[in-house]
């Protein structure tokens, strides 16, 4: 559960850090544009309040998850210490 957790995590990483590069590209495109009255610095604010959305969204997936795996257990492949191959 660990794995996954931090394997979601980073890709929520890699999303933000994708949004951010997004919005930054797109703030300097748009920076002399008559429409932003106040200017781009909003597309900055909205592209990490989504990330903060989506990282939200992931943890209470998480939660879920890990609720369900607790009242129904799946057993784990183990390796008996005699079939080792250095265990002779």
């Amino acid at each position: 559960m660990a794995l996954l957790a931090d394997g979601w995590h980073m890709g929520t990483h890699v999303a933000a850090l994708s949004v951010t590069a997004f919005a930054y590209w797109y703030a300097r495109r748009h920076v002399a544009d008559p429409r932003f009255a106040l200017g781009t610095w909003k597309v900055g604010v909205l592209a990490g309040f989504a990330s903060a959305i989506i990282l939200g969204l992931v943890a209470l997936y998480m939660a879920y998850e890990s609720v369900v795996r607790m009242m129904h257990p799946c057993p784990s492949a183990t390796i008996k210490p005699s079939s080792w191959p250095w265990s002779a």
